[in-house]
């Protein structure tokens, strides 16, 4: 709690982080920017202790206080940016959920743990059992209830809340809007065959491919691999078209931002350890193409990838994120008419 406190203590209340913060919707309430989190967070640490030092017992309802913080945050990191003492409350949801977690007190969610679960497979088998058997079934199964319970649902926005919603209106939510059904049938590299994790993938179109062509070492990390294969085969068709020579890691593998988050620490950490010293070795086998760009296509992978000590695995290597890359080699969408579309920059931007 100690550690906490120093996290958040030079706090000045001034609000400057609330227009920013994805959690902060005043209509609903006033209880979740990170300025009102940190009030609350600190109210906690005196509760705490307070109950510890006069003997008393802690309450349990502390403990879904802090629970309740905690969760009400996607750890975008956009607070720090207008904060004037740079507190960023991100990194502080992520010390209370490992706070919470190493003292058995996190909250049990089964969508959450399933998601982990999936996340945390590497062997292709499980891979390929719990992305048909639990996601397409569960994305297509609330895609069916929405389109049933479409008619029925009320229109306008949720009443406001505080703390947990009641269950009609956590059911109305989750009947609201569809999932994308979209996903594609298998995964990025069952389409490629190339699940085998013992083989380094390289991809590239040997007619275009010159010796001054750049060799790019691309993570594509779970969503544009597991979850959105399109993104995956989408990045590594423009790639194959401007002429790079593509390596894949070996295997499925999670970057370590998920576990970290979600309060998984040490997990998290194995996976950051057992990936750079993966790609050290990927690095000593395919010295000679000399790769100097680490592509990515999700935010949240660059995020964690960020943290890797990519200098020491390919020396005076850069991360880009691909629409970065694609704008450095001239791909550009000049004159084409028809159907126009906004991009929706995503809360972990990579940019």
């Amino acid at each position: 709690l100690g550690a906490l406190n120093r996290e958040i203590k030079d706090c000045l209340r001034c609000g400057k982080c609330k227009p920013v913060c994805m959690t902060h919707i005043p209509r609903a309430n006033l209880l979740y920017s990170p300025r009102d989190k940190i009030l609350a967070t600190g109210l906690l640490i005196e509760a705490f202790l307070y109950e510890e030092q006069t003997r008393r017992g802690v309450s349990q309802q502390h403990f879904a206080a802090l629970n309740d913080v905690a969760d009400h945050c996607t750890t975008c990191h956009k607070c720090e940016t207008p904060c004037p003492v740079d507190i960023d409350f991100g990194k502080v949801s992520i010390h209370m959920r490992n706070i919470l977690r190493a003292r058995g007190e996190k909250s049990f969610n089964l969508g959450t743990r399933l998601a982990m679960s999936y996340l945390n497979a590497t062997e292709p088998g499980k891979v390929h059992l719990l992305r048909r058997g639990v996601l397409q079934t569960a994305y297509n199964a609330q895609a069916l209830a929405h389109k049933i319970a479409k008619p029925l649902l009320p229109k306008g926005p949720p009443p406001a809340t505080t703390g947990k919603a009641p269950l009609r209106a956590e059911v109305i939510h989750f009947l609201r809007k569809p999932l994308p059904t979209d996903m594609g049938v298998q995964t990025m590299r069952q389409l490629l065959a190339i699940v085998d994790d013992k083989t380094v993938p390289i991809i590239r179109d040997s007619a275009k491919v010159t010796d001054d062509s750049d060799a790019v070492f691309y993570f594509p990390g779970c969503g544009s691999e597991r979850l959105f294969s399109q993104i995956g085969l989408a990045t590594l068709a423009m790639l194959h078209h401007v002429g790079a020579q593509t390596v894949l890691p070996p295997g499925y593998l999670c970057c370590g931002y998920p576990q970290t988050a979600g309060g998984h620490e040490d997990k998290g950490q194995e996976i950051s350890v057992r990936n750079q010293v993966l790609f050290h070795r990927v690095a000593n086998t395919l010295n000679y193409l000399d790769i100097k760009t680490v592509i990515l296509s999700c935010g949240t992978c660059m995020d964690q990838l960020l943290q890797y000590q990519f200098q020491q695995i390919f020396p005076g290597c850069r991360l880009l994120d691909i629409h970065e890359y694609l704008m450095e080699k001239g791909v550009a969408l000049e004159g084409v008419e028809g159907v126009q579309y906004l991009y929706h920059d995503p809360c972990h931007t990579p940019m």
